[in-house]
């Protein structure tokens, strides 16, 4: 359990930035005072202060023999650092049974064949989907809009969890390509998604979304409260809520120049799709301290999951198409929907997440007289779901096992929102 977890922080690093280790040491301070912090909080209140320290000393002797490289410093911990010691106390916690976290394996595999062997494809008279052949309890999962189910394939084929997942491919986008054939909107993608849960007689059933896909999750949750038992956002998009500051993130404000300049011009679709897909690697020549360093890792996707991200972006037709879905996703009266709501929700954040606006996130629900429980993971970008497998599980298990707020760890801050 301990060392799984621990091989699992390491990943989490790795995948984003390989060979991160070999050129940015963690620096490591003095662990007395690290180890105080720790006692102080409500997960380490049956510990003593020998047993936080021999967890910390051992772990970073594991985490050494792992590839990581120490380096002894002065002064505030490296965020990098502070993740691999937050793991640590999470995983003796999970070892002390007193926190339900629990190591995975990564699949090897891709979502084409999870989904051709361990799910069942059928089919409504709009669209196709598939359902889980094993699990229990019915989870709806909806994608961010555009983007490839390969980002998801951790989730699809666990074998260890309970819940029996439903994905629809949308009328846009190839559910294994990704990509934007069209433009689509998001009640018609609603009503595709009640039509299958009426056709399997799917009722309560947990309504999990990311990204821009939580629009239409808000939407159905809202028009079907008898199809959906519970709502959990993980990294939604609030870009457009109405206000008297236009709040949305540097990326988004990014791609609104694009998707006006291209609804002028279309022609240029082609050029700002070459642009897009040109992945840029961060400038570490510049990153001349650990807080930089780490503020330009924790938002990186994984390596392997880049072309699912960009299969939005791959060619002028599909950007063009994806910027027509933000212009109508735009003109969605978000704000009345949420008013409509009532249903329990969790809300599933990276703390470092750079491509939506958390902060705008939080001010619309609490605008909204939303009620919700909201989970921040540190160290987290906008792809908890895939760096942070582990912590989502948890939150995402812990929070349909009985709908209510469930305690901290050392990684995950759980707070209440409208409460």
């Amino acid at each position: 359990m301990v060392e799984g977890l621990l091989n699992q922080a390491v990943a989490e690093i790795q995948r984003r930035k390989p060979g991160y280790f070999r050129r940015f040491p963690a620096e490591l301070a003095p662990l007395s005072p690290v180890a105080e912090d720790y006692l102080a909080r409500p997960l380490c209140a049956d510990w003593t202060a020998a047993e936080v320290m021999a967890c910390l000393e051992q772990s970073i002797r594991y985490y050494a023999r792992q590839g990581v490289i120490f380096a002894q410093k002065r002064g505030s911990v490296d965020p990098v650092t502070c993740v691999l010691l937050d793991s640590a106390i999470d995983a003796q916690s999970a070892e002390r049974g007193t926190l339900r976290l629990r190591s995975s394996v990564k699949a090897n595999t891709s979502v084409s064949e999870v989904l051709a062997r361990e799910y069942e494809e059928r089919c409504t008279s709009c669209t196709r989907y598939f359902i889980r052949r094993k699990g229990i309890q019915p989870l709806v999962l909806i994608n961010a809009v555009g983007v490839s189910y390969e980002i998801w394939t951790q989730f699809l084929a666990d074998p260890l969890h309970s819940f029996r997942i439903v994905l629809l491919e949308n009328r846009a986008t190839d559910i294994i390509r990704g990509g934007m054939r069209a433009a689509g909107d998001v009640v018609t993608e609603a009503i595709d998604i009640a039509k299958v849960l009426r056709q399997e007689g799917i009722e309560n059933a947990t309504l999990l979304s990311w990204c821009n896909g939580c629009r239409t999750a808000i939407r159905l949750a809202a028009s079907e409260p008898c199809l959906i038992r519970t709502l959990v956002l993980l990294s939604p998009t609030f870009k457009g809520f109405p206000g008297p500051e236009t709040h949305c993130s540097s990326f988004e404000r990014t791609f609104d120049l694009v998707f006006k300049t291209i609804a002028t011009q279309p022609t240029l679709a082609p050029f700002f799709a070459r642009s897009l897909v040109s992945q840029h690697e961060p400038d570490w020549n510049n990153a001349n301290s650990a807080d930089v360093r780490a503020n330009l890792l924790f938002r990186l996707p994984s390596k392997e999951c880049a072309n699912a991200l960009l299969a939005p972006f791959a060619d002028g037709s599909s950007l063009v198409h994806y910027g027509r879905r933000a212009a109508s996703d735009a003109n969605l009266p978000v704000d009345e929907i949420l008013l409509s709501l009532h249903i329990p929700m969790l809300l599933i954040t990276g703390r470092e997440d750079e491509i939506v606006d958390n902060q705008l996130t939080i001010h619309a629900l609490n605008v909204s007289g939303l009620r919700a429980v909201h989970a921040e993971v540190s160290g987290a970008g906008h792809y908890v779901h895939d760096l942070q497998y582990q912590y989502f599980l948890w939150a995402l298990e812990q929070w349909t096992r009985n709908t209510s707020a469930f305690s901290s760890t050392a990684r995950v801050r759980v707070t209440k929102i409208g409460q």
